[in-house]
């Protein structure tokens, strides 16, 4: 009986669509923005021998979406989409024009062969600075502070994509001695962007080498560390790595999401059973009881 329970269950997801053998693939960018004269730009890549599609997805702060859109990419080629707030900017003739928003981006897709690039232009400086978006979530990630007599400032961009707010602590570290630190509560589907002075105060571009910004809640995706110079004509912008975590003290917390199963909750070390009693009513032959650990 259990089994024929089973079976029509299965057609039922079939039939109604519920089953998507697809996995969706997801980058998430901290930080764009509608601040002049920046203009932002994503460039996705598809490396593969047929057409690919993406959807992208603009989030103003707080998690108002102000674009879902889905887009094609041919073969062996790429797309890029301009959210310019340069008054003089003309984009070319293959890029796609966008509103700006203030606030952040995701790009979605089923194909492994997609890659999105982010990249940030201010004005008409030649100044480029762009980087490869990942999928990573995690709990930790290490922020380098390269240090060089051109630039004069630094910052960081978190991203919160999770359904409600999360604590992201930020330690600041100069050799093996902490130098600053701050404890933040990111709101759902935010971002934190700030400079090194509003991070922790007192805290200046020379004074530290690198960042942990670490949760112990919710796994996020990658921060970006944003540099300058105060003429602003020189800027370097690139993602955070993640770095390994301490066993974390908190049995059942998300430690990451997936776009299938949805929440993927911490469990200790240790072993359990799965199957189903022989003495079990309705038991079934291929419901052996056996241990997992």
């Amino acid at each position: 009986m259990r089994l024929i329970l089973k079976v029509a269950i299965l057609l039922f997801c079939i039939y109604s669509g519920y089953l998507v053998s697809a996995q969706v693939y997801r980058y998430h960018a901290p930080h764009i923005t509608t601040a002049s004269p920046w203009i932002n730009k994503v460039t996705v890549y598809n490396n593969g021998d047929q057409t690919e599609y993406f959807k992208i997805i603009l989030w103003k702060q707080g998690g108002e979406t102000a674009l879902e859109k889905q887009y094609a990419v041919n073969a062996d080629s790429k797309l890029t989409l301009v959210m310019s707030n340069f008054a003089e900017y003309t984009a070319n003739p293959s890029e796609i024009e966008l509103e700006p928003v203030e606030g952040m981006l995701i790009i979605e897709t089923a194909s492994t062969r997609i890659r999105p690039k982010i990249s940030f232009v201010f004005g008409d400086q030649p100044s480029v600075s762009e980087f490869f978006l990942e999928r990573t979530l995690a709990l930790e990630y290490l922020v380098p502070n390269p240090i060089y007599p051109h630039f004069s400032w630094t910052g960081v961009a978190v991203m919160n994509p999770n359904d409600e707010a999360i604590n992201i602590s930020f330690n600041a570290y100069r050799g093996s001695t902490q130098v600053g630190g701050n404890l933040q509560n990111i709101p759902a589907r935010s971002k934190y962007v700030k400079l090194s002075t509003e991070i922790s105060e007192g805290l200046n571009y020379t004074d530290f080498d690198q960042i942990r910004i670490f949760s112990a809640e919710k796994s996020f995706p990658p921060p970006i560390t944003i540099t300058g110079n105060s003429r602003q004509d020189r800027h370097l912008f690139f993602n955070a790595v993640p770095t390994g975590v301490d066993t974390p003290s908190c049995i059942g917390y998300t430690f990451t999401t997936d776009s299938i199963v949805g929440e993927l909750l911490y469990i200790p070390p240790g072993t359990f059973n799965q199957g189903a009693p022989e003495d079990e009513p309705c038991h079934q032959d291929d419901e052996t009881l056996f241990s997992h650990t």
